[in-house]
C-alpha cells in the first residue's frame, strides 16, 4: 500500500504510541503523542491527556505482562487505524481492538 509522507508519518506517530506508552504501560512519552485537546473515550481512564498519563502507571502494575500484538494499520488522511489484539497476561486470549 502506498501512503503519502503524511499518512506516513501519521503512521509512524501510532507506531511510537504503542512501542513507547500502551506496550510498556508507561506514561513517560505521552506528551510526545497525545495531544493537550485529546479526547479519551475508554471508560476506565480519566478524560484528556492528564487522565491518559495516569491510566498507564495505574493499569501497569495490575497487568505485569501485558502484550499489545499490533496486527495491521491503515492511513487514510489524518485518520490511522490500528488493529491490535490486548492480552493482560500469557495465559489470557486477549480481546482485538481497533
Amino acid at each position: 500500500m502506498s501512503y503519502s509522507e503524511q499518512e506516513q508519518r501519521n503512521l509512524d506517530l501510532v507506531r511510537g504510541l504503542f512501542h513507547e506508552v500502551l506496550e510498556p504501560m508507561s506514561s513517560r512519552h505521552v506528551e510526545r503523542y497525545i495531544s493537550p485537546d485529546y479526547i479519551q473515550h475508554n471508560q476506565k481512564a480519566e478524560p484528556g491527556r492528564d487522565g491518559l498519563k495516569r491510566f498507564p502507571d495505574t493499569m501497569g502494575p495490575k497487568n505485569p505482562n501485558p502484550t499489545h500484538d499490533l496486527k495491521r494499520m491503515f492511513a487514510d488522511g489524518d485518520h490511522v487505524i490500528a488493529h491490535y489484539n490486548f492480552r493482560r497476561g500469557a495465559a489470557m486470549a486477549g480481546w482485538a481492538l481497533r
